[in-house]
């Protein structure tokens, strides 16, 4: 349980498959927050974790995939007064990996950079998903 007066973490990830595809997740229609709309694995970074640990626990609870701690790479940054949003990634060393969905998601797909970059992004959706779809854009003009 989180103390009011610690900050608000959380934390997310880009999977990379063996084709440098990434898996997005599509969350129930039952989820409390953006149902139905496109997630990456992640969430609430809990008071006895760090964001790298957290990533590993939610993977494991939404995808049954297991990470390696030494492959996650923090990718984006997002501060704000009272909470933080973190954007990792990683690469996996399989091409499209069984992934065995929890209750929170109803199906999945890789896609690859490109279909990711053609993708809308609005304030209607997850904060995550666009900040994957500006990641991607920006990456491209580097």
């Amino acid at each position: 349980m989180y103390n009011i007066l610690m900050k608000f973490k959380s934390a997310k990830i880009i999977i990379y498959d063996k084709n440098n595809n990434i898996l997005l997740l599509t969350r129930s229609d039952t989820h409390p927050k953006y149902p139905l709309h496109l997630d990456l694995p992640g969430g609430i970074v809990e008071e006895n974790e760090n964001n790298e640990i957290a990533i590993i626990r939610e993977c494991i609870e939404e995808t049954g995939l297991v990470l390696d701690i030494n492959n996650i790479k923090l990718v984006k940054n997002v501060e704000f007064s009272h909470f933080s949003r973190n954007l990792f990634e990683t690469k996996l060393d399989k091409i499209e990996p069984e992934i065995k969905l929890s209750w929170e998601h109803s199906e999945y797909k890789w896609f690859s950079e490109e279909e990711i970059r053609k993708m809308n992004n609005s304030k209607k959706y997850d904060p995550y998903y666009n900040m994957l779809v500006e990641y991607l854009k920006n990456k491209d003009d580097k």
